[in-house]
């Protein structure tokens, strides 16, 4: 088995151990701290029906996976602040087993912008909103996808 490191980085898995929006153990840290390639995942010490709400988009600087099929009914809030995820091109996310709710932006892609790459896997996506005001039907919708790929699977 060969190890591949990536500018002084070797992948992994990094667990959450916290629904806050920052520090130790927490989604936003741990995606800034992930090696490009890492899987996120939640411990199962987390209780089924967390929901981690976010006082600001994360803004993917390197190509990670969030799993979150250690936990029923996990939930990624934009809190009806913010979007939720932006992926700048040439970057990738792939998420899995995850709620992606309550997402606002005054531009596009409530809770997503997408200029990467996109997978999903078992992704619910509700009340996420873009436009002037927080009611549905403005802006333009849930996720923009301005160039790139994303992969719906069932």
């Amino acid at each position: 088995t060969k190890t591949v490191t990536i500018n002084g980085c070797t992948p992994g898995v990094k667990t959450v151990t916290s629904t806050s929006n920052t520090g130790a153990g927490s989604l936003r840290t741990l995606m800034t701290e992930a090696c490009p390639g890492d899987m996120i995942v939640f411990s199962s010490s987390l209780p089924d029906n967390s929901t981690i709400t976010l006082d600001g988009e994360i803004i993917l600087d390197r190509m990670v996976i969030v799993d979150g099929s250690n936990i029923t009914n996990l939930t990624i809030s934009g809190g009806f602040t913010n979007r939720i995820f932006q992926i700048p091109n040439g970057l990738s996310l792939s998420l899995i087993d995850v709620n992606l709710t309550n997402g606002f932006t005054s531009t596009n892609g409530g809770a997503f912008y997408n200029e990467g790459e996109v997978k999903l896997s078992n992704v619910t996506f509700e009340n996420n909103f873009s436009g002037g005001d927080i009611v549905p039907y403005t802006g333009n919708g849930d996720v923009i996808i301005e160039s790139g790929e994303v992969l719906i699977k069932d």
